[in-house]
């Protein structure tokens, strides 16, 4: 019989602090989350951005759902996550098209994941530790952060939390029944974030590894369940994906890209812009679909798209060697544990201009993953019962490393970290039994950690969200605000050129042609490739 323990003794199953700790925590996780959601609801940011991107798909395709239309574009949505859509459509279908409830109920699942986290920490070392991850996990200020977007993290990392814990009790009881509701939880979150999909052999040899000692007809049997749960989860939306296509997608054809932006020669380990390919999510996709297809001469299935950026990439590696590739490497290792949050929609940091609650002193990365090395040292004698913690957060840096890294998506790992980092706050109350030589050690692993995350990294300059908001401006006819703030972006940004686009386009709307051409010759002077403006000039003759 597998089982955790927190030193000599077996910890039990069920909640041993009784009532008190979860609630507290339940009520304090839903309680920020919902301050935050009322002083969104009055911001500029409380809708989804209409310029193409995650949030504003996935409210297109809910809609599109409602409607009756099940499949949705073909030429979008299976490059897209769809569990969040069904999901959209679902609460749209209850209360309308209402984001309050989207984000009440993202409240909700954001606070319950809260939980999860207590009953993961109470497991592996007590109620008390479990706690502190649980308030860690619940005053993580990106987390707020994205209980009030569209977009699908805040439902994923409380489906991988929960095939944690199941995966957590299996270990603990070997009972089947949990592997198999593991499995299926796991498959949903891959639905939520495809890059889950990468961590899946981990958790296979980390049942090979806990499993290595009994006998080989349990082995067999406990990794054979665990994919037919996936495979329950997954294959709905692969039949979906050959109706559509007649293509086998397991669950998006995104992946080659993806790989492509964050691995070419000239990549930075972060999202960037590709030649000839758009800056939205929509354009990205069709823009990659439309580039594949030029240079094969004829359409092209999804996987096959997929496949030709694959081969692109391993070109790309062929032609100027793999030396790049190791700096580059590192490069997306610093980011994926840096202290600060590198921005996707919307800038974290531009966002707190604007919601005085995430200007609260929230814990943050370096803090976090400082305090979880001091744990995981505090607790090295028990690495082994601590062994699916460290499967899940290598398997994961190891997934986005693979592509590139944005905080949104690293951010699955948050509560993982939150575990032994509420051990180690919990043992600072202990130090004596500790010994001073121990805590001058975990002291120094502690600084360590905190000195790497916070290697000085290049940081936006807020000059995409200034476009952004330039963009929710002209949409409301204000248009000399969206004027400024377009040529605030410029000017913090010269090379970068979404904002001479957007005046072009302002410009061509008002009735300004002259000026129209200007700024799409100028978008096109500093991005030769950039396909929209190529294609807004010919418009204008």
């Amino acid at each position: 019989k597998i089982s955790v323990t927190t030193g000599s003794d077996t910890i039990s199953s069920r909640m041993t602090s009784g009532w008190v700790y979860p609630f507290v925590l339940l009520c304090l996780a839903l309680t920020i989350r919902i301050v935050y959601v009322y002083q969104l609801k009055g911001s500029y940011f409380f809708a989804p951005f209409k310029g193409g991107f995650d949030d504003y798909i996935f409210d297109s395709w809910a809609m599109e759902i409602l409607k009756g239309n099940w499949l949705g574009d073909s030429v979008i949505y299976i490059y897209r996550m769809p569990l969040y859509v069904y999901f959209l459509s679902f609460v749209y279908y209850l209360f309308g098209h209402s984001y309050l409830a989207v984000y009440i109920l993202q409240s909700i699942i954001g606070a319950l994941t809260c939980l999860i986290v207590y009953r993961i920490g109470s497991i592996y070392f007590s109620p008390a530790a479990g706690f502190i991850a649980g308030l860690l996990t619940a005053f993580y200020g990106p987390f707020l952060y994205y209980t009030g977007m569209l977009v699908g993290e805040t439902l994923g990392i409380f489906l991988t939390c929960l095939s944690f814990l199941f995966l957590l009790l299996f270990q603990k009881k070997s009972k089947y029944a949990s592997l198999f509701i593991a499995g299926i939880l796991m498959g949903l979150s891959m639905l939520a974030r495809g890059n889950m999909l990468i961590v899946l052999p981990f958790i296979i040899f980390w049942l090979i590894l806990i499993l290595r000692k009994e006998k080989m007809i349990k082995l067999v049997v406990s990794i054979v369940i665990t994919l037919i749960g996936v495979l329950i989860a997954i294959t709905p939306i692969m039949i979906r994906n050959y109706v559509i296509e007649k293509d086998v997608v397991p669950i998006t054809a995104l992946g080659g890209l993806n790989i492509y932006i964050g691995n070419a020669y000239g990549s930075d380990g972060k999202y960037h812009i590709v030649p000839k390919i758009g800056n939205s999510a929509e354009n990205m996709v069709r823009d990659s679909i439309r580039v594949a297809e030029e240079e094969v001469g004829r359409k092209l299935k999804p996987s096959e798209v997929s496949n030709f950026w694959l081969r692109e990439t391993i070109k790309s590696i062929k032609e100027h060697g793999v030396g790049y590739l190791f700096p580059l490497l590192f490069k997306k290792l610093v980011f994926f544990w840096n202290s600060y949050e590198l921005p996707d929609i919307w800038d974290y940091y531009f966002i707190r201009n604007y919601i005085p609650v995430l200007n609260l002193p929230f814990i943050n990365f370096s803090i976090l993953s400082a305090l979880a090395s001091i744990g995981v040292y505090f607790s090295w004698p028990r690495r082994k019962d601590l062994s699916l913690l460290f499967t899940i957060v290598f398997g994961y840096m190891i997934s986005l490393i693979a592509v590139f890294i944005i905080s949104r998506y690293r951010a699955q790992v948050v509560p993982f970290l939150s575990v032994p980092a509420g051990f180690a706050i919990v043992s600072f109350f202990n130090l004596k039994r500790i010994g001073f030589k121990k805590v001058v050690y975990a002291f120094a692993i502690g600084l360590l950690v905190f000195i790497f995350c916070n290697l000085p990294v290049a940081k936006v300059s807020f000059e995409t969200s200034y476009n952004s908001l330039g963009v929710l401006m002209k949409r409301e006819g204000r248009f000399e605000d969206a004027i400024a703030l377009y040529n605030k972006a410029i000017e913090i940004a010269p090379a970068y050129p979404s904002p001479y686009y957007n005046l072009g386009i302002l410009y061509r709307d008002i009735g300004r042609p002259e000026e129209a051409v200007k700024y799409f010759r100028r978008a096109l002077e500093v991005s030769p490739d950039f396909y929209q403006a190529k294609e807004r000039l010919a418009e204008l003759g």
